[in-house]
C-alpha cells in the first residue's frame, strides 16, 4: 500500500489534518479479501487540492484501468463545453444537427429528440444493446448511430420516461462530433483532456476502435478522472484554466428525471437517485437541491462530488460493481466519516480556530467571485445566503 495524505486550505478543503486510516483498511480490505482482484485506489479531494491519496495491491499512479459508465460524466463535460460556447442548443432537436440521419422519414420521432434528453435517458430509447451496435469496432460512430436511427425502435415518446443506457448518449457522441468539427477521442482531447493537463483518458478501453462508446468505453487513472471532478466542484475551473462556466456545471447538476416513470429497473443502488447531465443524483436537500452527483461504472470505477461536504471522491477498482458494490459504499462510508470529523469548515486560515481572519477570508473570496464562497442554493450564483450560510459556520466555530 502506498498511501499521501495532502491537506489544502481554504473554504472548500477546510478540513483539519483528517484520519483517514478507516479509508485506508477498508481500500485494504476490499483486496485482501478478492484475490481476483488485483488491486485498488483511493483518492479524495477538495477545491483547493488532494486531501488524501492512496494505492493498494499492485496498483500504482500509472495504473489505468477500463472505467466503464464512470465514462458518462466525462462525455457530458465534453459536449457541455460546446453548450456553453453557444455552438450547441442542448434543447434543439436531433435533426437540426443530423439532418439527414434524423430525417423524420428516415427516423420517424426519433428526430425530436434533444441532447439534454439523450444525456439524461430520457429520450425514448431502449436500455439495452441486444444487437451489439455500441461495441461493434467494425464501423464509425457515424454508421453506428445511422443503424439506431433507421432501425433501433423508440419504446417511448421523447421526454416522458426514464431509461438508463447507451444508445442516446451514443446519438449525443455523433452530434458532438458534427458540431466540433472533429472525431470523438480528437475533440474530448481537444476540448477536455489538453486543457486539464489529462494524459490517460481516451475511449479505448475495450481496445482500438472508430466507434468508441460514449457511455462507457473509456480509461483512466485516477489523477487524471480526479482532475475533473476537481474542475467540477470548482465551478469549472482549475489552476486558472476554465472549462466550463458555473452556470453549465450547476445545470449538470440538475435531476432531469423528476416525475418521470422509469421504464426499466436502474442499476443496483440507483432505484431512489435522480439523473442529470451525465450522472446520477444520489443525494437531495429538502428544497431539492444536489447535495451528491455520481457516475458509477459496471466494474466498479465509482467517483462522485459531494457538493455538501466539499469534496470529490474516487475509488478505483476493476472487477464487477455487483459483487463490489458493499465493499466499495464501505470505503466511501470511511470517507465521509472521516470528513466529518475533522470538520471545521469555518477555519480558513488553516490555524485550527474561527476569528475575525477567518471572516476576513471569506469575504475576500465572496468579492472575488471565487466558487469557494458559494455555500448555498442556488449554487453557481454568490448572493446574501452564502454570507450567511457562512455565518453559520462561523458562529458553530471547530469542534
Amino acid at each position: 500500500m502506498i498511501g499521501v495524505l495532502v491537506v489544502g486550505s481554504g473554504l472548500a478543503s477546510a478540513h483539519g489534518p483528517c484520519d483517514f486510516s478507516d479509508v485506508e483498511a477498508a481500500a485494504s480490505a476490499i483486496v485482501d479479501a478478492r484475490p481476483l482482484l488485483s488491486g485498488a485506489a483511493v483518492i479524495i479531494g477538495g477545491r483547493d487540492g488532494v486531501l488524501y491519496e492512496g494505492y493498494f495491491g499492485d496498483y500504482g499512479p500509472d495504473t489505468v484501468v477500463p472505467i466503464a459508465s464512470a465514462t458518462k460524466l466525462l462525455s457530458g463535460v465534453a459536449l457541455m463545453t460546446l453548450i456553453d460556447s453557444g455552438s450547441l442548443d442542448p434543447d434543439a432537436p436531433v435533426r437540426n444537427y443530423l439532418p439527414q440521419t434524423f430525417s423524420f422519414a428516415n427516423a420517424g420521432l426519433k428526430a425530436t429528440m434533444t441532447v439534454r434528453q439523450m444525456f439524461a435517458h430520457t429520450a425514448g430509447l431502449p436500455g439495452s444493446d441486444p444487437d451489439g451496435i455500441l461495441s461493434d469496432a467494425s464501423i464509425t460512430l457515424a454508421q453506428a448511430v445511422e443503424q439506431i436511427a433507421c432501425c433501433t425502435p423508440l419504446m417511448d415518446a421523447p421526454g416522458a420516461s426514464f431509461a438508463y443506457g447507451g444508445f442516446s448518449m451514443h446519438i449525443g457522441g455523433r452530434v458532438g462530433e458534427v458540431v466540433s468539427g472533429q472525431d470523438w477521442e480528437s475533440f474530448f482531447a481537444a476540448s477536455v483532456a489538453l486543457p486539464l493537463g489529462l494524459t490517460t483518458i481516451d475511449y479505448q478501453g475495450f481496445g482500438p476502435t472508430l466507434n468508441p462508446r460514449i457511455a462507457g468505453g473509456a480509461r483512466s487513472n485516477l489523477r487524471d478522472y480526479a482532475r475533473v471532478l476537481a474542475m467540477l466542484l470548482r465551478g469549472g475551473e482549475i489552476d486558472g484554466v476554465r472549462i466550463l462556466s458555473e452556470q453549465r456545471v450547476a445545470s449538470m447538476f440538475e435531476d432531469e428525471t423528476v416525475g418521470l416513470p422509469r421504464r426499466v429497473p436502474p442499476p443496483t443502488g440507483a432505484a431512489d437517485w435522480g439523473y442529470g447531465f451525465g450522472g446520477w443524483i444520489s443525494r437531495t436537500g429538502t428544497d431539492g437541491s444536489t447535495l451528491e452527483f455520481i457516475s458509477p461504472g459496471a466494474f466498479g470505477f465509482t467517483p462522485w462530488i459531494d457538493l455538501e461536504r466539499g469534496i470529490y471522491g474516487i475509488v478505483m477498482v476493476e472487477g464487477l460493481r455487483q459483487i463490489l458494490q458493499q465493499d466499495i459504499e464501505a470505503i466511501k462510508g470511511a470517507v465521509e466519516a472521516a470528513v466529518d470529523a475533522c470538520a471545521c469548515p469555518a477555519d480558513l486560515t488553516g490555524d485550527g480556530q474561527v476569528n475575525f481572519f477567518d471572516l476576513a477570508a471569506y469575504l475576500d473570496l465572496y468579492n472575488a467571485g471565487d466558487p469557494a464562497a458559494d455555500l448555498a442554493p442556488p449554487f453557481g450564483v454568490l448572493n446574501f445566503f452564502d454570507v450567511a450560510a457562512y455565518l453559520g459556520l462561523y458562529n458553530q466555530g471547530c469542534r
